[in-house]
């Protein structure tokens, strides 16, 4: 019995090695979550004119990676979708690069947001401030708009049995 146990040893430690790099390997399941969004801004243009927009939609955020997405819309049916990298620590900090859509594929104007803020410590809100740059009125330098407004995000709630 002691024989056949030795001899098997090596394939064991073999066998236990493999599945410790493997474990090793192989990262931890992201949580990726979803929230419901709303960001109330202000666009001022080159002029000093000061317009208000509401958005509302949808926000992914990947913990593990901070991987962040966001696809909303405004009232006037234009939808502005953004990805980038939302930090989490004390201050959550962010960047997105983001695309607005009229009605067709070509965007009607892009530009860079970003985010500043916290989110509640089990992660179900995140509360903050954004602030972008957009060609919003036409090419750049002159239909640039400077946006500033809060965000805030609420943890979408999944029936009971979709999780």
């Amino acid at each position: 019995m002691v024989s056949r146990i030795h001899s098997n040893l090596p394939v064991l430690a073999l066998f236990t090695g493999a599945l410790m790099i493997a474990g090793v390997a192989t990262p931890a399941r992201a949580a990726e979550r979803t929230y419901d969004l709303t960001m109330k801004t202000v666009a001022q243009n080159l002029e000093g004119k000061k317009f208000k927009v509401t958005v509302t939609g949808a926000m992914t955020w990947d913990d593990a990676t901070g991987a962040v997405t966001f696809n909303v819309d405004e009232d006037t049916g234009v939808n502005i979708q953004g990805s980038g990298l939302l930090g989490n620590g004390k201050i959550t900090i962010g960047k997105t690069s983001l695309e607005a859509f009229a009605g067709s594929m070509e965007p009607v104007f892009t530009g860079t947001g970003f985010f500043v803020g916290k989110f509640s410590k089990d992660k179900s809100k995140f509360k903050g401030k954004f602030t972008a740059v957009a060609d919003s009125f036409g090419p750049a330098p002159g239909g640039y708009t400077f946006n500033t407004g809060t965000v805030k995000a609420k943890l979408h709630s999944t029936p009971m049995g979709q999780r």
